[in-house]
């Protein structure tokens, strides 16, 4: 192994080592009360239930525009 080799192996062990670094303290970040008390890590049964609403919204209108349909026809 020529020196070139190991000069450029131990540069990435050293980028290897502070992007580590750099994920670490974001990982910790994201369990700081700031975040933890957002938005993003609320139930998310109020998106489920809004969804089936829209859904069941839909269904209904697609079944109400079947039927008129089909009674004018």
């Amino acid at each position: 192994m020529s020196k070139a080799d190991v000069e450029h192996s131990t540069g990435m062990m050293s980028t290897s080592a502070s992007l580590n670094r750099d994920l670490l303290k974001q990982l910790e970040a994201l369990n700081q009360a700031e975040h933890t008390s957002s938005e993003c890590w609320s139930s998310g049964a109020s998106l489920v239930r809004e969804a089936s609403l829209w859904i069941l919204f839909g269904a209904a209108l697609w079944v109400g525009t079947l039927l008129a349909v089909g009674a004018n026809a």
